[in-house]
């Protein structure tokens, strides 16, 4: 799987109106820290944004904003909805 060539970072998954405490955010760098020495940046972005990004956009009722993070990472509807339902 591999990411837009735009994606480089975490910071490039968050869309404009995604809004991330920092002290959430600091925990996603620290999952892709993680994840990006184990695994490569592709996988390491694709694993923080259904890790970390997106249940927190979905516990947090930011669905309509989640659509860029979800877009970039390459989320497909099941992986999304299965997120849904840990907070349904």
């Amino acid at each position: 799987m591999k990411l837009s060539k735009d994606v480089s970072s975490i910071e490039d998954l968050v869309g404009d109106d995604f809004r991330v405490p920092a002290s959430i955010f600091r925990q996603c760098q620290r999952i892709f820290a993680t994840a990006y020495t184990w695994c490569g940046a592709d996988k390491a972005l694709k694993y923080t944004a259904k890790g970390c990004l997106v249940p927190y956009g979905v516990a947090s009722e930011q669905d309509g904003a989640l659509a860029h993070t979800v877009d970039v990472a390459k989320l497909d509807e099941d992986e999304l909805d299965s997120i849904r339902q840990v907070f349904a």
